[in-house]
């Protein structure tokens, strides 16, 4: 996410080919986490277990959505790129600040699925609900500038495409934190 958060201001055909690698990483590797963990899942497993089996399937599931949301930032920064188009002033802030609230909802993710932690968990929950609400209005605030011809035609739809990315990260952050949130300590 980071690297293609860096692409909306500066495109690089070499970081897109990169993070374009990252995620048929991230493809494969969550192909063989659901392959093991169904294999588990053939097994005789307590009740206990078996939701936890499903939680971490959820959370592989998740993470990977993550990587797609990210490839689609890229996707849009290559559009926004080719285009010419330019976000004006007061879009890029609101990008920059929604985007780095959804890299930290994703640090804390990362932490709690190494470390379960519910303080971070509630974190994420709160800084999620502070994204939808900027996003929200980083939406509205989008109208007026078009409606005064502040903000160009090609770049509203990419910038609000990239707002709606950003926001479905946060939500798979979200959902990760609620799972890790349920995971019993002892099965």
């Amino acid at each position: 996410l980071s690297a293609s958060l860096s692409l909306i201001h500066t495109f690089k055909l070499a970081k897109q080919r990169d993070i374009a690698y990252i995620e048929l990483v991230v493809d494969n590797v969550q192909a063989e986490i659901t392959k093991y963990l169904w294999n588990i899942s053939c097994g005789q497993l307590t009740p206990a277990l078996s939701k936890r089996l499903f939680a971490f399937s959820s959370i592989v599931y998740d993470i990977e959505r993550i990587g797609d949301r990210s490839t689609n930032i890229v996707e849009l920064s290559e559009s926004k790129h080719k285009r010419k188009a330019q976000f004006s002033e007061p879009a890029e802030k609101e990008l920059n600040e929604i985007g780095n609230l959804v890299m930290r909802n994703l640090d804390d993710t990362v932490i709690l699925i190494e470390r379960r932690d519910m303080k971070r968990i509630e974190d994420v929950f709160e800084r999620h609900l502070q994204i939808v609400l900027a996003i929200k209005a980083a939406t509205e605030k989008h109208l007026e500038r078009f409606y005064q011809k502040v903000c160009l035609a090609e770049a509203g739809p990419i910038f609000v495409d990239m707002l709606v990315n950003l926001e479905r990260i946060s939500d798979h952050c979200q959902i990760i934190a609620e799972y890790i949130k349920n995971i019993e300590d002892n099965p």
